[in-house]
């Protein structure tokens, strides 16, 4: 009897940074909801003629469309198996862009960009997931930092040629070129455990003492959760006012978009160094020094008015510490529940979180004065470092074997038997 052909993802290593790699562009496709957001509201504004407070409103719609897929993927991630999930998830995505080259006018756009925006957000906390359940997840969660930068930085370079060549359509053309490649490496997905659902929950026995280290470990969970969002809170309020800052200072707004277009490009070694460095120094430090490399140039900005090089040297700074702490708070939050539930918890709250920055950083401003923004981002950041402190250290002893490994071996155990399971070909399609 011919033995079953084996589906042409069993024969990947789920630990290869090819592997990895591919998975990170299908996350980095989910996290275009957000990224292609420059575009999209340059498109409806000006392409469309709509306006820019029409376009606000889109893009509204095409966030909370993402933030809502986020959710429901936390309920999802016990039912279905991710390779499931993201494919529904870029399925949903292209028929919201699909739907949109014929949106006629604001209200129409706002319903197309809460579904693709629904389905990118499926797509990019599936891939949370499976990154989060990865014994390298720093490296995982770096790998898609990069790509996210690359992939935006991609279509800002890309789209404005190309649509004089092809019309106001090239934004949602190139996004659904992006969705059609991810289908491609969707299936890599079902390595690593991803071909079965999670085990959901059940309610421990109050008296246990597994239940204590467990819960001890739900609270640190929590508190690296509350760092990230503290960060992105701080982070995403000072980025939405990076240009005006600059603007402020005396450059001129060329001379400032410039500056904070080379500034970005530290992303990429900060990436890289996350993808080389993954979990070998643990979470606590990497996160304090990414904390410590944001903070820096935020208490400089408050102190004094920066030169064109200081202040594209901040900014840089900015950007790679954002590139570095990011992935190291959720390898902390997937060191502490295995599961990987808390590291798509973290990216909802996060992204929560950061919707509030630009209107709370904002009010801080006086005028053309940018030092209390400065001053208020400082002190959430120091909240956020407090939260990351027993995340960190908690997530290192788990990390070290020296706290509730017992309590994790059962679920790597049960991952190991997935991965023979899928390997043999056993639910290859």
């Amino acid at each position: 009897m011919p033995r079953p052909k084996r589906a042409w993802w069993s024969h990947c290593d789920h630990r290869s940074l090819t592997t990895i790699a591919a998975i990170s562009f299908a996350g980095a496709y989910g996290l275009m909801a957000i990224g292609a957001l420059p575009l999209l509201v340059t498109h409806w504004a000006s392409g469309l003629a709509l306006g820019e407070q029409s376009a606000g409103l889109i893009a509204a719609a095409n966030v909370t469309g993402a933030t809502l897929g986020l959710a429901v993927c936390l309920w999802l991630v016990t039912r279905l198996p991710l390779p499931t999930i993201a494919t529904i998830g870029v399925l949903v995505a292209v028929l919201g862009d699909l739907s949109s080259l014929v949106a006629p006018g604001t209200a129409s756009l706002c319903g197309t960009r809460l579904i693709s925006g629904f389905g990118m957000g499926l797509v990019s906390a599936s891939v949370t997931n499976w990154i989060a359940r990865h014994e390298d997840s720093g490296s995982g969660f770096g790998m898609l930092m990069l790509f996210q930068f690359l992939m935006t930085s991609a279509l800002l370079f890309i789209v404005p040629p190309l649509q004089t060549l092809i019309g106001p359509s090239t934004i949602y053309l190139c996004l659904l070129t992006a969705g059609l490649i991810t289908l491609i490496f969707i299936p890599l997905m079902n390595l690593n455990g991803g071909a079965t659902p999670l085990l959901r929950q059940t309610k421990p026995r109050p008296m246990a003492p597994r239940h204590a280290r467990l819960s001890s470990l739900a609270i640190a969970a929590g508190c690296a959760v509350a760092g990230q969002a503290l960060f992105e809170l701080a982070g995403i309020g000072i980025w939405t006012y990076e240009h005006r800052f600059g603007v402020a200072s005396g450059l001129s707004e060329s001379r400032a978009a410039e500056l904070l277009a080379l500034a970005t490009l530290m992303g990429i070694p900060a990436s890289l160094v996350v993808i080389w460095v993954g979990n070998r120094f643990g979470r606590l430090m990497p996160i304090l020094i990414g904390l410590a490399g944001y903070a820096i140039p935020a208490i400089c900005f408050a102190l004094r008015e920066p030169s064109p090089l200081g202040y594209m040297l901040g900014l840089g700074a900015m950007n790679a510490a954002w590139c570095f702490v990011i992935p190291y708070f959720q390898a902390a939050q997937s060191a502490l529940d295995r599961s990987g539930r808390t590291a798509i918890a973290g990216v909802l709250v996060a992204s929560l979180a950061g919707s509030i920055g630009p209107v709370l950083l904002g009010t801080a401003i006086s005028g053309t004065n940018f030092a209390p923004l400065f001053i208020l981002a400082t002190i959430i950041l120091a909240l956020s470092t407090a939260a990351a402190i027993p995340a960190g250290i908690a997530a290192d002893r788990v990390k070290d074997g020296t706290d509730d490994e017992q309590a994790t071996r059962a679920d790597f155990a049960r991952r190991k038997h997935d991965i023979e399971f899928a390997d043999h070909g056993s639910k290859a399609a």
